[in-house]
């Protein structure tokens, strides 16, 4: 239980800060609200992975839809309700009551497909996942070149050392 707990916190907070990142990068400022929007959009998309398996593009239109909702709802609270005037969208063509308009569902549909990738989900499982490796590697000086001409790595993937006697030498190892 404190792991999955742990887990959605980590979901939470990741969405929270790429959106309001985001939302900085585009427009140069951000308000609180759109953390609390940006954490609770990527927990509902993030459940909704977990428990479904159709296409990616399937996912990704879902996952537009989860944006676009999430902004729609809070939109009306905190622009139209609270008067707080955290977006506008009323002057984009198509636009529903100032706070969605098809342009940002657009863009939303775009940004799914990365997010959905980059963390790596499919059905619920990681299917892949980043490293970055920092090592003093030159391959022009110590990699392994064989006569058909083809040049390979002397190490593992995060490996530090090539003395296969030690264990700086294992790295990652991939099936």
């Amino acid at each position: 239980m404190g792991k999955k707990i742990l887990d959605r916190a980590l979901v939470f907070g990741t969405g929270a800060s790429f959106y309001s990142l985001l939302e900085t990068i585009w427009r140069g400022h951000t308000h609180w609200s759109m953390s609390l929007t940006g954490g609770l959009v990527l927990l509902t998309v993030y459940t909704a992975e977990r428990r479904t398996h159709h296409t990616l593009w399937w996912r990704c239109l879902r996952s537009a839809g989860i944006i676009t909702a999430y902004e729609f709802v809070v939109g009306c609270l905190v622009n139209l309700r609270l008067g707080w005037q955290v977006w506008d969208y009323s002057s984009q063509p198509g636009n529903v009551l100032g706070q969605v308009c098809p342009l940002f569902c657009f863009l939303w549909l775009m940004l799914s497909l990365p997010v959905l990738l980059l963390c790596g989900w499919h059905w619920g499982e990681c299917v892949w996942s980043w490293h970055i490796w920092v090592t003093d590697y030159n391959p022009e000086s110590s990699s392994q070149k064989y006569s058909s001409g083809d040049i390979f790595m002397d190490r593992n993937l995060g490996a530090v050392g090539t003395d296969y006697t030690k264990v700086t030498a294992c790295g990652l190892y991939y099936q």
